[in-house]
Formats: C-alpha cells, structure tokens, sequence
C-alpha cells in the first residue's frame, strides 16, 4: 500500500483503484519468473456505511468485501501473466489484520497482501492438506459423539422437496 496513492479500493468496492491496478499489471510478468506459490489475503477497513449494512450481520460484508478483493487481484495477476497454477490460495480476512499503526478504519485497510511461499514449502504444505483430507478419520477437537450428535441432528432437519 502506497501512502500517497490511498486506498486500493474504494469503500465497499472490490473495483481496484487505477494505480494499483496499473501497478499489479506491471509487476504481474515478475511475479510469474518468480519460484514461489502466492497466497493472496484480502482486507477490509470494518467500516460499514448505511447503503451496506446487513442487518442479520452487519460484519458479513466486510468478509465479502475481502474476498472478492482477493479474487479481483488473482484475475488480474492472472491475465497479465501469472500462471493459474502459481496461485496458492485466496484468503477473506475481513477487518481483522488492519495495518499496524493505522487505526482500523484507516481505508488503507482496504487492501490486498501477497505472500510468497517457497514452492519445497508450498508442496509440503499442500501435500499436508491432501494427506489430511485423505486419511479417513483424522483426530479433531470436537469429540466424535458431538460430531455424530450434529449430522444426526442434520439429517433430521434436512428439507425435503414436496412430492409431484
């Protein structure tokens, strides 16, 4: 984030301003020489003005809001030259991590951040997840009692389609 050119977006937009695009398309073609994953965290600055509040959860938007900042920097970087397959993973973050020594609603909040994670530990991580998501039960906080008790409770509860 760049002091003298604000924000990356405009409140409540996931719309890039022209700097920072401008900027991205030029460093896209660098980041793909690169031999690193990327992990694109999207931020919001937590304020929510009237024409955005959601009143069943008022935070909601500012999750939204991070993702799809997350993934208009991804489709960017992408086009100009990054490989699909060089993006590791796309985080919403919501207000949750603002700037260290900005005050949260700073709109230099509203921004993006990339990581560059070293492909050996990009692998290792991702080889984690596969190995996690592969080897049947895997040991979990919540005891397996609880964990049986709620897709009980959700197979009691699930909608069924009206007949005809």
């Amino acid at each position: 984030v760049q002091d003298k050119a604000g924000p990356m977006f405009p409140p409540g937009s996931s719309q890039l301003v022209p700097f920072y695009e401008d900027f991205l398309i030029a460093l896209a073609p660098v980041l793909a020489k690169l031999p690193f994953k990327i992990i694109i965290t999207g931020h919001s600055d937590g304020m929510i003005g009237s024409d955005l509040k959601n009143t069943i959860e008022p935070g909601r938007i500012n999750w939204e809001l991070s993702g799809q900042r997350a993934e208009t920097v991804r489709e960017v970087i992408v086009f100009t030259g990054v490989p699909k397959d060089q993006i590791m993973l796309l985080v919403a973050m919501g207000a949750n991590q603002p700037i260290r020594g900005l005050k949260p609603g700073s709109g230099l909040n509203r921004r993006v951040d990339l990581m560059m994670v070293p492909r050996q530990d990009a692998k290792a991580l991702m080889q984690e997840f596969q190995h996690k998501r592969h080897k049947g039960k895997s040991s979990s906080p919540v005891p397996s009692s609880d964990m049986d008790k709620a897709i009980q409770k959700a197979w009691e509860n699930r909608y069924t389609e009206p007949p005809g």
